[in-house]
């Protein structure tokens, strides 16, 4: 009997070991996020105007793109848009397209409007009520934003916690190939 308990615990402490080595191989970054994206946590408010600026010098007018929305919303999913020559022209999920009752929700998926809604994790007043985190892609636009209430501000919060706006896909329409 003795010998059966010390085998166990052996297996046991083999086992711990195994959960140990796993967990720190598989705590890698997230791969979906490049070495070369640029978080907000990295940079202000400067930064992030530099990078609007990149985006605007890009001169990226016409583009696609693939966006999962998570958030407490009857329009969560995966959304596509696509702008041309500055314009939301398509717009919607695989349920409902082009509805022109979903263009004013859509519109927030441009990225100009990202940028104006990523500009409020350097807001003091909004950084207070939210944890703003933004991804931006190196040639410039945006490819996540997460907004989760701060849950260290005393008082009256928002009943939705949070969201998240992430760019699955982004296709520059103007590219010659």
């Amino acid at each position: 009997m003795l010998y059966n308990i010390t085998m166990i615990r052996k297996f046991f402490l083999l086992f711990v070991v195994f959960l140990s080595l796993i967990s720190c191989v598989t705590a890698q970054p997230n791969p979906e996020v490049s070495e070369k994206a640029i978080t907000s946590d990295a940079i202000d408010m400067n930064g992030h105007n530099d990078l609007k600026e990149r985006w605007n010098n890009a001169n990226i007018s016409s583009y696609q793109m693939e966006i999962s929305y998570n958030a407490f919303s009857p329009k969560k999913g995966i959304w596509k848009i696509k702008v041309e020559h500055g314009i939301l022209t398509e717009w919607g999920t695989r349920d409902r397209v082009n509805l022109e009752t979903d263009k004013a929700f859509a519109m927030m998926f441009i990225q100009e409007n990202l940028y104006t809604l990523a500009g409020q994790a350097y807001n003091p007043d909004t950084a207070i009520l939210f944890i703003t985190t933004v991804v931006y892609d190196p040639v410039g636009y945006i490819k996540e934003i997460v907004m989760k209430t701060n849950p260290d501000v005393p008082g009256t919060k928002p009943t939705d916690k949070g969201f998240r706006i992430k760019i699955i896909d982004f296709k520059n329409l103007l590219e010659r190939s």
